[in-house]
């Protein structure tokens, strides 16, 4: 017998012949492949919230295929296609394992009917052919009624009493419900009836209840209140900014002496918590015998995290790392660095710079390693895509620029924390603990707990872009088990092993469906080359670029000293003048994107002098990955409802000058890209006496013109923003003159969408 898909849904839903079973058996034991396939067959089945197949599109699935291949009378060119879509998708895969399943119980055991029921049955039909009041035949049929028969229909009531015929619940029952109703309603009106008017209780009360306003509350609620509400709907990616004069609330009411227990609104953080006290710590060093992450409950995963200020760790610098450098934000100070070795506390935001690796260490044992990246090390990952044309598929770490986060005082978990954006390593350096020590990862408004055994390690990687063709944020979350044994707690669902299945030991989630995460499978191939290109904390530096790029990374962390502020250095970076500095010009902008000083990189934007054309160009990238680290990135920009932000108002732009300039920040749409009307637009803002608008056509038209459609515009190919009127104008007359030969954009039809701004995230 051959090993099929369908031969080893039959073998695990126990269908086969006892001689079948086992030479199943033994291939599957033979076959790693076949194992990964059963181990892909039983957790897809077991998923909750899984999508069903689409009825339409590329990869519709019919319901008659579906039955035709489990039936066996499916012709074998459509069973190949059909289990080759089943291994590439968990989807179809599930569709058909489950239906397996549902068959083999429906028909593997006879329908039994009660007599009862054949009865009712009976007398629905109304015919001249029926007898309306005839009995059910059976073996019992011209007996009387015995208790044989009423075991048989009770046997269908699930044990249910209410559903007996003659039972005292079905009149009780309802009472019942009056009498309570009427109980609780007199309650209700001599409740009303009694209410205090404006003498009397209320003058007795008032001493007691200036004594609850004024009386210190207890330190879980202090916790509380310095969260504001409106703090619920923080943007994508920002931290919940801690008020330093938080509203004062109205006095509350009177405790009542007969309420023992606390409100029930009172949200409990820990279980062990004494009643009106502070929550109790959890202890690091024990954890529950089953490790099956019972200290994290899913109700204290909906509890706000602390805004106290306490010592949890400290700052130190790894030698098999790229150079490190740490900054952190201050309220007053604003951005700072940190000297390695220093402390590091709670509250306070956290940044390694792009392409700086920075280590903290918990007291608690847990290792953060804070990767930044720049697009000089991006790995080159060739994958042709459906086109035919190839890409570099390792292009979305382009993304992960800085590692920004906020730890939190640990409330019922080792530590707290929350990922604002970037690549986080996460490591268990705690070798005498053998219960793990559990993080909760805070992003997004959503709340996972992770918990890691000793000698384990997890990566994160939170990507922050937007919308194909609008500025809408979009933000996607990758957690990979990189070694050791790991478990993870979500919403509503735990995985206490994440061990036992290595081509599983992934979540992914998108900002497109929050309520929902995939665990993608990856072959033993594929995680071979994940951890050879893609998870390595250390980059390949192969290319000159990425030399350079590390010379200018021990550069600048020299330049950037403890007493200097962060803005100073970089600005000190880019005064200096030659081609030498380029490497070190590009990480300076990035960092200036990084650290939110926009208004200084439109500066560079718009400079007009030949010689800034690498660093304009480089501005550009740098406002991109600025613009996609959250909502109301653009507004600060230019809001066109007020007409105000920072273009017109410190920059100097027109109302027109800033609207194009956003407009220019935006990924074209697919109609854009092959309309002669946007081409024309762009060969407008060629010549236009703004260096800033002029630069930014000069990118788009050689993404598109030159790279995409390959015209030969020698003029567009040297254009320089800064360059007198006339050469522009030149460059101009050119790109018309291809508009008007038909050549920009080509006459065909169905060409591949070009890479924008941004690489955007795959396709789930």
């Amino acid at each position: 017998m051959r090993l099929t898909l369908r031969t080893l849904l039959a073998y695990l839903d126990d269908t086969l012949e006892p001689l079948e079973i086992k030479t199943i058996g033994q291939k599957v034991a033979e076959s790693e492949t076949a194992q990964e396939l059963i181990a892909r067959i039983k957790q897809v089945t077991r998923r909750r919230r899984i999508t069903t197949p689409p009825a339409t599109g590329p990869n519709a699935f019919d319901p008659n295929t579906v039955a035709e291949y489990l039936d066996n009378v499916l012709p074998p060119e459509q069973v190949a296609e059909v289990e080759k879509l089943c291994l590439e998708s968990d989807v179809h895969l599930a569709e058909v394992a489950s239906c397996h399943q549902i068959l083999t119980l429906v028909l593997g055991e006879p329908a039994v009917v009660p007599p009862k029921a054949k009865e009712r049955m009976y007398a629905l039909v109304r015919g001249r052919e029926a007898i309306p009041f005839r009995k059910a035949t059976g073996s019992h049929a011209s007996a009387p009624s015995s208790s044989e028969d009423a075991d048989a229909d009770e046997m269908f009531l699930l044990g249910l009493p209410f559903y007996r015929r003659g039972s005292w619940l079905r009149w009780a029952l309802p009472l019942a419900a009056v009498l309570l109703f009427a109980i609780v309603g007199i309650a209700l009106w001599q409740l009303i009836r009694e209410q205090p008017g404006p003498s009397g209780p209320v003058v007795q009360n008032q001493k007691s209840s200036t004594e609850v306003a004024t009386r210190p509350q207890p330190e879980r609620n202090d916790e509380r209140k310095a969260v504001p509400p409106e703090n619920k709907n923080t943007p994508a990616g920002q931290p919940a900014a801690p008020s330093p004069t938080p509203p004062q609330p109205s006095p509350p009411p009177p405790p009542d002496p007969k309420q023992a227990t606390p409100p029930a609104k009172t949200p409990q953080v820990v279980p062990s918590s004494p009643p009106g006290g502070a929550p109790a710590e959890a202890k690091t060093d024990t954890a529950p015998s089953t490790g099956k992450l019972e200290k994290a409950p899913a109700s204290a995963r909906e509890t706000p995290p602390s805004n106290e200020r306490v010592v949890i760790g400290q700052y130190r610098v790894s030698d098999f790392s790229l150079p490190s450098l740490l900054v952190q934000r201050k309220e007053k100070d604003g951005w700072v660095r940190l000297k390695p070795n220093s402390s590091v506390s709670t509250g306070d935001p956290l940044m390694s710079l792009p392409g700086y690796a920075s280590e903290v260490r918990l007291d608690c044992g847990l290792h953060l390693l804070l990767r930044g990246h720049v697009r000089e090390f991006t790995p080159l990952l060739l994958v042709k895509d459906q086109a035919g044309q190839e890409r570099n598929d390792a292009a979305l770490m382009d993304h992960l620029q800085e590692c920004a986060l906020v730890l939190h005082k640990p409330q019922g978990t080792n530590a707290d924390l929350t990922l604002q954006r970037g690549r986080l390593y996460i490591s268990n350096h705690k070798a005498n603990d053998s219960h793990g020590l559990t993080v909760r990862l805070r992003f997004e408004n959503k709340v996972w707990d992770v918990t890691l055994y000793p000698n384990a390690e997890v990566l994160v990687d939170l990507f922050k872009t937007h919308f194909p063709g609008t500025g809408e944020p979009l933000s996607a979350l990758k957690l990979f088990l990189l070694k050791g044994e790991a478990g993870i707690a979500l919403e509503h669902e735990r995985y206490p092993d994440l061990s036992s299945e290595p081509g599983r030991a992934q979540f992914f989630w998108i900002s497109l469906h929050p309520s929902a995460y995939e665990r993608p499978y990856l072959s033993k191939q594929d995680l071979e080359v994940a951890n050879r290109v893609l998870f390595p904390k250390r980059p390949t530096v192969d290319t000159p670029q990425a030399r350079d790029m590390e010379l200018a990374l021990k550069t600048l962390r020299d330049r950037m000293t403890v007493d200097k502020l962060p803005e100073s250095a970089l600005q000190e970076a880019l005064s200096t003048m030659g081609n030498t500095h380029f490497a070190e010009h590009q990480l300076a902008l990035y960092c200036l994107a990084a650290l939110d000083e926009v208004k200084a990189l439109l500066d560079v934007l718009g400079k007009a002098d030949a010689i800034y054309a690498p660093d304009r160009d480089t501005a550009i990238f740098a406002l991109w990955r600025w613009l996609d680290h959250g909502k109301g990135q653009r507004e600060r920009l230019f809001d066109p409802q007020t007409g105000k932000g920072l273009l017109p108002s410190e920059l100097g732009y027109t109302a027109e000058e800033s609207k194009r300039i956003l407009d220019l920040l935006r990924e074209p749409t697919d109609e854009e890209i092959f309309s002669p009307k946007f081409y024309m637009a762009l060969a407008r803002d060629l010549a236009s006496d703004k260096v800033a608008l002029a630069e930014l056509a000069r990118w788009w038209l050689s993404r598109l013109a030159l790279g995409l459609f390959r015209l030969d515009l020698p003029k567009l190919k040297n254009f320089n923003a800064a360059m007198p009127q006339d050469r522009r104008e030149a460059a101009r007359r050119e790109v018309e003159q291809a508009i008007g030969d038909g050549r920009l954009p080509p006459a065909e039809s169905g060409k591949p969408r070009p890479p924008g701004g941004a690489p955007q995230l795959p396709r789930r």
